[in-house]
């Protein structure tokens, strides 16, 4: 039981990793500032999963 939680959250983060790794190289050419630039490419570079969401929400506003 414990195993298979274990190994549904594992799933869950490698598909949120994906997703948010997608998310920035969809908005990485919109980018008009390269300090926003520099931020993307660190974060992408550690992976971050948030990074999605936090990078389009800088750009949304």
């Amino acid at each position: 039981m414990i195993k298979d939680k274990l190994l549904e959250f594992g799933n869950l983060y490698e598909e949120m990793r994906k997703e948010a790794l997608r998310i920035v190289e969809e908005i990485k050419p919109r980018v008009q500032d390269i300090t926003d630039a520099q931020i993307i490419q660190s974060l992408r570079e550690k992976k971050k999963i948030f990074i999605g969401n936090m990078i389009y929400q800088q750009l949304k506003d």
